[in-house]
């Protein structure tokens, strides 16, 4: 990274970090939580500025480690030079896959978002109660964190996907690499088996940087998305059972 790109980044991240402490007061301002179900869903809100604050934290904090991630991914695929094309290959299909469900995952929480969005105005006949424009406003409001943590996932499975690939590339190169030693003479043998040594500290490696990088900032993000979710099943059980779907729809936009 050069000097600039590594100021932005700083930037970036402890500018986020002091904005999303600046929602948490914004939010109780706009909302002025009175019931019980008002304070729940800023306490919501509250876990989901918390997984961003995490997030920008840790990103900081193992900078390194991400570095380091990127830079065993270059030494990995200069140890394929035998197979460099189908090391390219595999690793464009694992890009483009992946491309294709980031844009799926996008797609459907848009998606979701504004159907329920739209059914919330419809139900209430364009005249927003005094909950519904809580929520616009705290939705508004909590729109960045909450796309920070969705990020953060897809940031952690791509990652994962990265490594099932060398993974799965390795398993493949060692079984060719299998026969072929009966027909190698023992200099070149021992420079594949070399090689496989290198592989294989290296995926380790790989691995490692991802438990690293991703180790605090996931363990909030889940523990706030299982919070939503037992949230989530109780809201649809009271609200089925008293029948009142303008507000149910209003705390499934939270979520």
């Amino acid at each position: 990274m050069t000097r600039r790109e590594k100021f932005f980044a700083f930037g970036t991240s402890i500018f986020s970090i002091f904005f999303v402490i600046c929602l948490a007061p914004a939010i109780y301002f706009v909302a002025t939580p009175i019931t019980e179900k008002e304070i729940l869903n800023y306490t919501l809100r509250i876990g989901i500025i918390i997984t961003h604050i995490a997030t920008a934290t840790e990103t900081i904090l193992t900078k390194g480690k991400q570095l380091e991630f990127w830079e065993l991914q270059r030494k990995l695929r200069n140890l394929y030079r035998s197979n460099q094309d189908d090391f390219d290959e595999a690793y464009r299909a694992m890009v483009d896959n992946f491309k294709r469900k980031i844009w799926l995952i996008v797609i459907m929480y848009t998606s979701i978002e504004a159907i329920l969005l739209g059914i919330m105005l419809i139900i209430s006949h364009g005249e927003p109660t005094r909950s519904t424009k809580i929520f616009l406003y705290g939705w508004i409001l909590i729109f960045y964190p909450t796309k920070a943590g969705r990020t953060r996932h897809l940031s952690h499975i791509m990652a994962i996907e990265m490594l099932k690939k060398h993974v799965e590339f390795f398993n493949s190169t060692l079984r060719d690499i299998k026969v072929k030693l009966r027909s190698l003479s023992k200099e070149k043998s021992v420079e594949e088996l070399n090689l496989i040594k290198f592989r294989h500290i290296y995926i380790w490696e790989l691995c490692r940087n991802i438990n690293s990088s991703f180790k605090w900032s996931q363990f909030v993000n889940i523990c706030v998305n299982c919070f939503q979710f037992i949230c989530m099943s109780f809201y649809l059980y009271i609200h089925i059972v008293t029948k009142n779907l303008t507000e149910l729809f209003s705390e499934f936009m939270l979520y």
